[in-house]
């Protein structure tokens, strides 16, 4: 009998365990994640616009454009936002991210320089 319990014990203990370490595994799916996303961007204006649409969606940690590499740095709550999302949202501002292009119109909607690589904005 007193074996029975403590195997009883034993097993309890092993399935509290069990519970606990996929309830940790499932909450660190819905950590921050980082992503890198290489942009069209060529100057501070780009940078401004970039990071404000980013920024406006739910789900953002941060968001910063490197505008010498034209790469954003993101970190978001993966369980609220995709990674996709926050490219489409470059791309309806009118940049590239990675491989998917900008939209056209929003595009057409950018200062020339922000279109040519060579900006001629003045910078303060």
């Amino acid at each position: 009998m007193k074996k029975q319990l403590l195997l009883n014990a034993v097993l309890f203990l092993l399935t509290a365990f069990l519970f606990t370490t996929v309830a940790s595994a499932q909450e660190q799916d819905t950590t921050i994640k980082e992503a890198k996303i290489k942009t069209s961007a060529v100057c501070e204006h780009c940078k401004a616009r970039i990071e404000k649409a980013v920024n406006k969606l739910d789900g953002i940690e941060s968001a910063n454009l490197d505008t010498e590499t034209k790469v954003l740095s993101v970190k978001y709550h993966s369980d609220i936002l995709t990674l996709a999302s926050i490219k489409t949202a470059i791309n309806k501002s009118g940049y590239n991210a990675d491989d998917m292009a900008a939209d056209k119109e929003a595009f057409e909607k950018l200062p020339n320089c922000c279109k040519t690589n060579k900006c001629d904005h003045e910078h303060k």
